[in-house]
């Protein structure tokens, strides 16, 4: 199954028109303890994100003002909030605080943290890395289903995959880079179950072969 990107201001957009569509329920909360921040991107206080730029919304009471950074975010008439934060690479700190009309405040704080973006392996190393490879965690297959499975490596390769007793170096075809944003030795295959196999507790084994003598493995 592919998956779509969609561009930053439509995906801003549709934050902001999400926010917009609450019911009055969910985005105001009682003032009578002070303000409140209600995040619903991110929906957790730490992510990681490859990306330079990092979308920020939520809610807090209308007629509050926000702050992200020390830097006023608009809030709208609902109480609603979304933009954009540039991030650095490495961890950044996010500290956001709504402060109510009456002066009162709150503060809340989160962890973004921008990893360096994939490059392709060079093709002087043999290896196989760990990023990108699929599947990411236990799948329960059974008889039918096709699993598919990916790794990154040094590209130009000879690379297949096994499954233990049940199936050995399975072909894998590179993709090409141009569906790859440019970046070279992704590797995919699929294998169909049939009623015979066993696979329990089976390990996927990926390879890369270099020559008869050249080769390495990695699960």
């Amino acid at each position: 199954m592919r998956r779509y990107v969609q561009p930053l201001s439509f995906a801003l957009s549709l934050v902001i028109a999400l926010l917009l569509a609450l019911p009055a329920s969910a985005q105001e909360t009682s003032t009578s303890t002070g303000p409140s921040i209600n995040l619903i991107i991110p929906r957790s206080d730490y992510v990681k994100t490859s990306y330079d730029r990092y979308r920020l919304g939520g809610h807090t009471e209308p007629g509050n003002t926000l702050t992200v950074n020390d830097e006023e975010f608009k809030v709208y008439p609902t109480g609603a909030f979304a933009g954009l934060l540039d991030l650095k690479p490495g961890a950044n700190t996010i500290t956001l605080i709504a402060t109510s009309p009456e002066n009162k405040s709150v503060v809340k704080t989160i962890q973004i943290e921008r990893t360096p973006p994939l490059t392709t392996t060079s093709v002087d190393l043999l290896t196989i890395e760990d990023a990108m490879m699929l599947p990411t965690m236990d799948v329960e297959l059974n008889a039918g289903d096709v699993l598919e499975v990916r790794m990154k490596g040094t590209p130009g390769l000879e690379a297949s995959f096994s499954l233990g007793r049940v199936a050995k170096h399975v072909p894998m075809t590179e993709v090409p880079f141009s569906e790859t944003k440019g970046l070279r030795g992704i590797y995919t295959g699929i294998y169909k179950v049939k009623p015979t196999d066993r696979l329990k507790t089976t390990p996927v084994k990926f390879h890369l072969k270099k020559s008869w003598r050249k080769k390495v493995s990695k699960k």
